[in-house]
């Protein structure tokens, strides 16, 4: 995908001195992912994987705020490793696959466990037939709600009675705040707001009857509002401005906020980070909403992309693949339920996993919460070229709204409002710009009429618009 504002982070420079891709003899192969919880699962399989073929596998662990941007500077940089785990936005794969960033796999889709067949979709894991990844994970979001239960009993259902709560749990004299968020990852915070605006009755990008972003609908501006109303009541810990994810979860494991708002993975990061004994105080919730009244919210995620990819620069792709089929194995898919992080794709392994009943209930919320939205590249396979012209806008919601509570942006209203056109008129100049060479492709694909709000789209509602 092409950048448009797009600035190397210093995090990114400093790991390109500790890149190291697979040895001309084969000897040495480079993973890197951002799965904190998994490190010693991983380096486990690795240990085995060496003692099997000889090949030994150098890992690095990134953090989650920097490794985007890590993962395009190593790739444009020739720089990649071998093994990478996937960093972008699910329909950009395809414009990596054609940049030329990844390498099939030496398997076809019939070597594959049928559930994880099942899984695969042509653009996201498999290009021109060719397997190039698979999901290890089944489908999340980032906007469960975590809590302190020694300072909270019961979490109300709407935004503005969660308002109240993070008044009354706030005492700054003594350094004790309703919540942190972790605004140094603008994309997360950006995705904390649609995914509350999707559980309040919306959508997370596009309202399909009409096939527009929906980046400035009124329901949003509610949320947003909201997430502005906790910052002025002083509820948000002061500090949230330099907080990271994982130095989030540090101000809420020291007492010093009662919320955090992360994904169904929090136990075991915190379990890792922190040790078991704070899962004794560990409480989980759905995020609340505008209206607690409404009920047919629904996360949508596109078809899933693979967990992991082998980089094209990978000179040993028979020894990458038979390292990746490993995170196939029921013992793995246990371990990653065991790890409490997100959910494996093969879900049943939850039930034979040693998990905190938590994390069991995050999981449970997770999945009454998810489903699939239409995708326009399922329907019609050249959107995958429009992917591939857009442009990357800014500043997105989550740069938004920490520039409004920076002072960096002052009416974000207005900047909503610019963001939500600039979107609609990129996707417009990207689909002339893919006619013009070609692709048959128009507006009318990004809309669905036969999508019912907070129902999934299954793949029998594409076959009712053949």
């Amino acid at each position: 995908m092409k950048r448009r504002g797009f600035s190397l982070a210093l995090t990114a420079a400093l790991c390109l001195s500790c890149v190291a891709s697979a040895s001309a003899d084969g000897g040495t192969m480079k993973w890197w992912d951002q799965f904190a919880t998994l490190m010693d699962t991983h380096q486990a399989i690795y240990d085995a994987f060496e003692a099997e073929t000889g090949v030994h596998v150098d890992y690095e662990n990134f953090d989650a705020a920097s490794f985007r941007e890590a993962f395009d500077l190593a790739l444009s940089s020739d720089q990649a490793p071998d093994i990478l785990s996937y960093a972008w936005d699910a329909n950009n794969a395809v414009a990596k696959y054609q940049e030329g960033n990844f390498a099939p796999l030496t398997v076809s889709k019939e070597d594959l466990p049928q559930y994880v067949q099942d899984a695969l979709v042509e653009g996201y894991t498999m290009f021109d037939g060719e397997v190039y990844s698979f999901p290890t994970f089944n489908i999340n979001h980032q906007a469960l709600l975590w809590y302190n239960t020694n300072l909270v009993e019961e979490v109300p259902a709407s935004l503005a009675e969660f308002r109240e709560l993070l008044k009354e749990l706030t005492n700054a004299d003594a350094n004790q705040y309703g919540i942190a968020l972790p605004m140094t990852d603008t994309t997360r915070i950006g995705n904390i707001i649609k995914y509350t605006t999707a559980l309040s009755g919306g959508t997370v990008d596009f309202d399909y009857a009409t096939g527009q972003y929906v980046y400035n609908s009124d329901l949003l501006k509610q949320v947003f509002q909201f997430f502005v109303d906790i910052w002025e009541d002083g509820s948000v810990h002061p500090a949230s401005t330099t907080l990271k994810t994982r130095t989030v979860r540090e101000r809420w494991v020291n007492d010093e906020v009662a919320f955090a708002i992360d994904g169904c993975w929090y136990p075991g990061s915190v379990n890792t980070a922190f040790g078991a004994e704070v899962l004794t105080k560990l409480g989980v919730s759905g995020m609340p909403i505008v209206d607690s009244s409404v009920t047919n919210g629904l996360v949508g995620a596109a078809p899933q992309v693979g967990t992991f990819y082998v980089t094209s620069g990978c000179e040993d792709t028979e020894a990458a693949t038979k390292l990746l089929m490993k995170l196939l194995d029921d013992d793995y898919a246990i371990q990653l339920a065991g790890a409490m992080d997100q959910p494996p794709l093969n879900t049943e392994a939850i039930e034979k996993a040693d998990v905190a009943e938590v994390y069991v209930r995050g999981c449970q919320i997770m999945a009454s919460q998810m489903g699939y939205y239409p995708e326009p590249q399922v329907r019609n396979p050249e959107v995958a070229d429009v992917y591939a012209e857009l442009t990357t806008i800014t500043p997105n919601i989550g740069d938004i709204y920490v520039g409004y509570v920076t002072g960096a942006i002052s009416d974000w209203e207005s900047a909503l409002d610019e963001y939500n056109q600039a979107m609609n008129e990129e996707l417009d100049r990207a689909i002339e710009t893919c006619q013009a060479m070609g692709s048959n492709v128009s507006r009318e694909d990004w809309i669905f009429p036969n999508y019912v709000q907070g129902e999934s789209y299954t793949a029998d509602k594409y076959a009712e618009l053949q």
